[in-house]
């Protein structure tokens, strides 16, 4: 069980959790997990081939707009330019700054548009 903190957004008064290391948002296996298999090393779980190629895909489909998010961070002030960012740490910059836009379902509700 893991105990999520509850941010309100002093913009737009919404409350907000904030996403710890280990998650990914509406994905079964933890950030570790889910990076070994997009890096294509070997993994204890899932060990079923279509889970795997299901999350390389959703990887494939969010990969520029977690790039592009983190160089929003990075531009103004949230990331460092030197940190080089692991999945976990694209997605959590992602979810926690509010541009998370993939839906459970797997449709993409908007796109990621800051300015």
């Amino acid at each position: 069980m893991y105990r999520l903190r509850r941010l309100r957004c002093q913009n737009c008064l919404k409350l907000h959790l904030e996403l710890p290391d280990v998650l990914v948002p509406y994905k079964r296996y933890e950030a570790k997990v889910v990076e070994t298999v997009i890096a294509g090393g070997p993994v204890q779980v899932p060990n079923d081939e279509r889970t795997i190629g299901k999350i390389r895909r959703w990887y494939k489909a969010i990969k520029a707009q977690l790039a592009g998010v983190w160089n929003w961070c990075v531009l103004y002030g949230f990331a460092s330019p030197k940190q080089e960012p692991k999945l976990a740490d694209l997605v959590r910059a992602t979810v926690n700054s509010g541009f998370w836009s993939y839906h459970p379902n797997g449709r993409y509700p908007y796109t990621f548009n800051p300015l």
